[in-house]
């Protein structure tokens, strides 16, 4: 979720993305992330071998730009970038979201968090974050990120966002 306030995302006051108007992307927020990898250590035996897809929420970009707008609480809009602005950028990310407009990532997010497995302390539902409720922890999004350094990247099939913050 933290690479929807990523510079080349969050532009001003646009969430610029491109991905249509009701293309849903599944998002996690990078706590969880950091959360669900670190049991891969500690019930090390109960996870090996196992694949466990991961997703806190799914969302579009304008009801991102929405969860947005609530958070920093200024205008926030989703305007659609053109697929051929980014492949002058960068290839594989045009790729990427080609395949989000196709394809998508597919996880069971209800299945998931009805799972004994998804009990994240992160979340006030103990479940891995919506959305909402990543936007509404935290005080300043944007300015948490700049206080604390930025690295973003993808892996594994998940958005993420590497931010290292103290909790507040």
């Amino acid at each position: 979720m933290e690479n929807l306030l990523a510079p080349f995302s969050l532009q001003g006051s646009t969430l610029a993305w491109a991905l249509g108007q009701r293309t849903k992307v599944q998002m996690i927020a990078v706590d969880d992330i950091g959360w669900f990898g670190a049991r891969a250590f500690t019930d090390a035996a109960a996870l090996n071998r196992r694949e466990i897809d991961l997703a806190g929420d799914v969302r579009t970009m304008p009801a991102a730009a929405e969860i947005l707008k609530e958070a920093l609480g200024r205008p926030i809009a989703f305007a659609q970038t053109p697929i051929e602005q980014v492949q002058q950028h960068s290839k594989d990310m045009a790729l990427m979201l080609e395949w989000f407009e196709r394809v998508g990532y597919s996880a069971d997010i209800p299945a998931w968090n009805a799972s004994s497995a998804a009990r994240s302390p992160s979340s006030p539902t103990g479940r891995a974050a919506t959305g909402d409720q990543w936007a509404l922890k935290r005080e300043n999004p944007l300015l948490t990120l700049r206080q604390h350094g930025v690295c973003f990247a993808w892996g594994q099939g998940l958005w993420l966002g590497g931010v290292s913050r103290a909790e507040h």
